[in-house]
């Protein structure tokens, strides 16, 4: 079965400003963008509060139903 987010990428937020920066960068794109855990937590990475939440997390993945590497691609890791 095909995922409906095909794009991964394993990004580094550390700060606050990270997560405001990187919640104005995916806002602006037209596909829909998450945060995921590598495990089983998932969200919106268009929302500051669950970027925010992310911050806790050992692992951090971008995920995308299209290709936005060049739009993050100063927080992958």
């Amino acid at each position: 079965m095909e995922s409906l987010f095909p794009y991964r990428t394993k990004i580094h937020l550390e700060t606050l400003s990270d997560v405001y920066d990187f919640v104005k960068i995916v806002d602006g794109l037209e596909t829909a963008v998450y945060l995921e855990d590598g495990e089983n937590l998932r969200v919106n990475a268009k929302s500051i509060v669950g970027a925010i939440a992310a911050l806790e997390w050992k692992e951090l993945w971008c995920v995308s139903s299209d290709d936005i590497y060049s739009s993050i691609k100063k927080y992958a890791y």
